[in-house]
């Protein structure tokens, strides 16, 4: 892959970047003193993004419910840890619980899985869980905290959470699999949302990222992320938007990582107040820490969206530079990513999740990524629900520590899920 480096950014240092970006954001404040029309709101009514969702908006502003599921999964595939296919039964009990208020929600998920491996023998455990607090400060405020949490063995037989469909957000990860073995991670986000006038809106973010790996050491890492976005409205179709973001990477072996982002000049178009449809295009520059100096490349960001009642759908694009997790180091290059839920029927939804991913390792070194995931629901009784999976996993990865292997992965499977809503309710 070539070097991106114009004539004028060949002499980019870190002092002109943050002064840049600084310029940028006062640049954006500024303008948005003229202020006039009303901002364009979300479509009132989306679709949620599972039955237990759905059924929770039921259940009124306080809810506490337990599921109970069984699996029966599938793997084959080609790769150092995949000689032989692989039957696993997976019990995976769920509670979850909601409390709103008018200011305020609550959401919290908890879950435990027991595996059991018919053909390599044994057994393993899970735990995973999500507290989501969002908060109303004033008129114009909104805080929202989150943290998630994932710990369990890298069998092969997770897949992807189809809870996260929605909006395309550009991170800084690139996440590979790894040789079979426990895998821990933790992320933690706090925003704040501001709306400092009817056409201009100002947000602020920061995150904190573990990975922890029971037999590689060398990749445990944590990672820090502070963002900054300023939006302002122009009329009713567009709004002009810009960004800074940063993060740091750090391990107890390596060499961390930082990587900082610029975004100027980023347009959003909404064609109604009420279609729900949105595109979005911007670019910018990026800029990473390495020996010997600093290295800069374009940023490009693209994305496209659609809600309805019955429908949500993202389509997103980034190049630029990101983190590979796992003490990689910085990568180079281009990824792309959809998200689809389609509720067919009020009993039966179709949820897909793709991300491809094709860079190089700073220096170059060729990685490739492609993943895909399907999953048909079928309620056949009110609190009975069927799901047919299916999950493709393919990465040719080169000058890569051997607990990252080049494969290609196969998982299917089927199971059933008895969930209650509200376990104090009627």
């Amino acid at each position: 892959m070539k070097q991106f480096q114009p004539q004028r950014f060949a002499r980019f240092s870190a002092r002109n970047f943050w002064f840049f970006a600084i310029g940028a954001f006062c640049l954006s404040g500024a303008l948005s003193t003229n202020a006039g029309a009303e901002p364009q709101q979300e479509s009132g009514q989306t679709a949620p993004p599972s039955f237990v969702n759905a059924s929770l908006q039921k259940a009124g502003n306080s809810a506490v419910g337990f599921s109970f599921g069984v699996d029966s999964t599938y793997v084959s595939g080609q790769g150092p840890t995949l000689s032989q296919t692989e039957l696993i039964t997976s019990l995976n009990p769920r509670l979850f619980a909601r409390f709103r208020k008018e200011q305020s929600s609550l959401q919290v998920n908890f879950g435990y899985g027991y595996r059991i491996y018919n053909r390599q023998g044994g057994t393993s455990e899970s735990q995973s869980g999500t507290v989501d607090f969002e908060r109303r400060l004033t008129r114009r405020a909104t805080l929202r905290v989150m943290n998630t949490f994932n710990r369990a063995n890298n069998d092969y037989s997770s897949l992807l959470d189809l809870n996260l469909v929605g909006a395309f957000q550009p991170g800084f990860d690139q996440r590979f699999d790894v040789q079979r073995q426990r895998v821990t991670q933790n992320l933690a986000t706090v925003s704040l949302d501001y709306q400092t006038g009817v056409r201009h809106r100002f947000s602020v973010a920061g995150g904190h990222d573990t990975f922890r790996y029971s037999n590689f050491t060398d990749g445990n890492t944590q990672g820090f992320r502070v963002e900054f976005r300023n939006s302002l409205r122009i009329n009713k179709w567009f709004a002009f938007d810009n960004g800074y973001s940063t993060y740091l990477n750090r391990s107890a072996t390596l060499r961390g990582v930082d990587i900082h982002r610029l975004q100027v000049g980023g347009l959003e178009y909404h064609p109604r107040r009420d279609s729900g449809f949105g595109v979005t295009a911007g670019g910018g520059i990026e800029t990473t820490r390495m020996p010997g100096g600093h290295r800069t490349t374009a940023n490009i960001e693209a994305s496209v969206s659609k809600r309805s009642r019955f429908t949500l759908l993202s389509l997103g694009y980034h190049r630029g530079f990101s983190n590979a997790a796992g003490n990689i180091g910085v990568i180079e290059g281009h990824t792309g990513s959809l998200s689809y839920l389609q509720w067919i029927s009020p009993k039966i939804n179709f949820r897909a999740q793709s991300t491809y991913s094709r860079a190089e390792s700073l220096p170059g070194s060729p990685l490739k990524y492609v993943s895909a995931n399907g999953q048909l629901g079928v309620a056949v009784q009110e609190h009975v629900l069927l799901t047919a999976n299916y999950w493709y996993v393919s990465q040719r990865l080169s000058s890569v520590p051997a607990v990252f292997p080049s494969m290609h992965r196969y998982t299917a499977s089927l199971g059933i899920e008895y969930y209650l809503s509200s376990l104090t309710g009627p």
